[in-house]
């Protein structure tokens, strides 16, 4: 397993592996917090949009 946080949208779902157990903060793009914590892993329902991921140091802009 890697130790690298990771983010991915399948089936309708936003997934987030955290393995370091970071603080993982997902915003919409009118900047709106749509999930925070420091869980090893999350799958969060979203609708279609563009969300900004933030694990630690890590950011990652995801499309739906």
């Amino acid at each position: 397993m890697s130790s690298e946080a990771n983010a991915y949208i399948a089936s309708g779902n936003l997934n987030i592996a955290n393995p370091q157990a970071q603080q993982c903060v997902v915003y919409s793009t009118d900047g709106k917090v749509v999930y925070s914590s420091s869980a090893n892993a999350a799958s969060i329902p979203v609708e279609k949009g563009t969300y900004i991921v933030r694990v630690g140091q890590k950011t990652l802009k995801l499309t739906f």
